[in-house]
């Protein structure tokens, strides 16, 4: 893979996604659900985050299905994108968020990782082009359409948690494979119970220790102003992509 560094840092090329795709089926407000103020984490980025885990999870011995957790779900675009794009690969799909207000949205996002919630999705959708007929309702039938042959079976999870502090291991199906979590960092979310003597990372890995299997990969995608650093985790790869830094890291027990 190529890179380049800029400023002293190594930045992003694509490994796994090279060839630019159309994601739109993905794109919240057409299948997926939204809200004014909650924004989705690109399609293609999580795509190519969750294969670079993936494979950092089989180096270090993991086997697949697998399970991918999201401690700061927001409205888990992230976490529906990669089941439906991977589904294969994946038992379970499970999220959690420290904000009540935003877990109705992760809920109707997720089951749209169901027959039931994709079918009732779709009820909708045909609702709303036999009584506006607008093209985009028309484009939106086609893409729950195609995402209903992509359909795989599997867990899904959701609860509110502050990753703050310890995580409830009975809350799993099983010890976690893979996390990917786009960090708040102030522009359109921030953390609820931050505290400034201690990094939120360094807390939220601290918690994450408890519910890992041996194998695990962990994601942490923050601004390049954001260095995070942890005694008990082991940096596997570090880049950027845009205004992001992003970290790939295990547990060093």
């Amino acid at each position: 893979m190529a890179q380049a560094k800029k400023n002293g840092e190594i930045s992003m090329t694509y490994r796994f996604t090279q060839e630019k795709q159309d994601y739109s089926d993905l794109a919240t407000g057409r299948v997926l659900y939204s809200v004014p103020g909650r924004v989705a984490f690109p399609v293609r980025l999580a795509s190519e985050l969750f294969q670079r885990c993936l494979s950092l999870y089989q180096q270090r011995g993991g086997t697949t299905p697998c399970v991918l957790y999201d401690p700061c779900c927001g409205g888990a675009s992230l976490l529906v994108s990669v089941g439906f794009l991977h589904g294969s690969k994946l038992s379970a799909v499970i999220g959690s968020d420290a904000d009540p207000d935003v877990l109705p949205l992760a809920e109707k996002n997720l089951a749209l990782l169901t027959p039931q919630g994709l079918e009732q999705r779709i009820a909708q959708l045909q609702t709303l082009y036999q009584e506006y007929g607008k093209p985009s309702h028309a484009e939106a039938l086609e893409s729950a359409y195609r995402l209903q042959r992509q359909l795989m079976p599997l867990t899904i999870g959701l609860f509110q948690a502050d990753v703050m502090r310890p995580l409830d291991p009975t809350r799993f199906p099983k010890s976690v494979d893979l996390v990917m979590v786009d960090l708040p960092y102030g522009q359109h979310t921030g953390w609820l119970h931050a505290s400034a003597a201690q990094d939120p990372a360094t807390a939220l890995l601290d918690s994450l220790r408890s519910i890992l299997s041996p194998a695990a990969v962990v994601a942490l995608i923050t601004t390049k102003q954001h260095k995070v650093v942890h005694e008990q985790f082991r940096r596997l790869e570090q880049f950027s992509i845009g205004k992001r830094r992003i970290l790939l890291c295990a547990s060093e027990t």
